[in-house]
């Protein structure tokens, strides 16, 4: 084999196995997991996926389904944690779910940006995860990038931030 081919071949078999790690955790134990339409496990969940764009579903009885999209970068660890809505009463109660005191937040930005809140990392973008109800402050850094903080005021409910950073 000629080194050309040899290159073309150890490119395509990197491409064909480009994949990073998720972990999903939920504030109901047990949840079950399902990844593109697969039913995956169950709360809390450490798996490998394919490199890109994959819709994660959470399920558990007594609650409404969650749903997320996320995007899966060769090599990377991607941690959510998803918030479960109670509906209804579980048989013999005859008391209602609590209300919500936390938020599902999703944090994006333009470059991979490392992501603090209230002072504490938490990760890196995108990343989703669940947050106190009420006001905070989310940090986002990057080499070479100027530092964004920005308000933010979680309500019950899915939020989606979207965060640009401007180059030094």
């Amino acid at each position: 084999m000629t080194a050309r081919l040899v290159g073309l071949l150890l490119l395509c078999s990197s491409l064909a196995f480009a994949e990073g790690r998720l972990r999903i955790d939920a504030d109901v134990r047990g949840a079950e997991v399902s990844i593109d339409g697969t039913v995956a496990g169950k709360t809390p969940l450490a798996t490998k996926l394919s490199a890109g764009s994959h819709r994660i579903v959470l399920s558990k009885a007594f609650h409404k389904p969650t749903t997320a999209e996320i995007e899966i970068v060769d090599g990377k660890l991607v941690s959510i944690k998803l918030a479960l809505e109670a509906i209804g009463k579980k048989p013999g109660t005859n008391t209602k779910p609590p209300p919500a005191t936390t938020s599902t937040v999703e944090i994006r930005s333009n470059v991979a940006s490392e992501v603090s809140i209230d002072g504490k990392l938490v990760g890196t973008t995108p990343i989703m995860m669940s947050v106190a109800i009420g006001k905070h402050v989310v940090e986002l850094k990057a080499a070479g990038y100027r530092t964004v903080r920005q308000a933010l005021d979680a309500k019950a409910g899915p939020l989606v931030v979207e965060i640009e950073l401007v180059k030094q």
